[in-house]
């Protein structure tokens, strides 16, 4: 439990990092949108992964917290989902080890899924 903990909170501050230094835009509210957008995509994507395993249960509350604090339509979630199921096929380490987490990671925070994002949520 404490390594999936210290994954999330790692996953947390990269996505933060990201986040600080992206130029979505000007608008406050757009770039929490966008925020709340790329984590439920992480995190559709890490459930998808990571199925059966600690991990996804993590997940799953994760996406459950960004569906009580953002305010996207059924459509935008369900658009917003289907965007987290198609990450690239995951990397394996020089040691043999899958790294699943990555190929999230860079689908939720790429210049094209942000482009997807925001035609996402400029449909109401």
């Amino acid at each position: 439990m404490r390594v999936v903990q210290t994954k999330i909170f790692a996953i947390n501050f990269l996505f933060l990092a990201c986040l600080s230094t992206s130029a979505v835009g000007k608008d406050k509210a757009t770039l929490k949108n966008v925020s709340f957008a790329q984590q439920y995509i992480m995190a559709s994507c890490i459930i998808k992964r990571y199925q059966s395993q600690p991990l996804s249960s993590e997940a799953k509350a994760w996406a459950g917290g960004v569906l009580e604090n953002s305010s996207f339509s059924i459509e935008q979630y369900q658009g917003l989902a289907k965007i987290g199921e198609h990450a690239a096929m995951a990397e394996t380490s020089k040691n043999g080890q899958v790294i699943n987490i990555q190929a999230c990671f860079n689908l939720s925070t790429s210049t094209a899924t942000k482009n997807k994002i925001l035609k996402i949520l400029r449909r109401k």
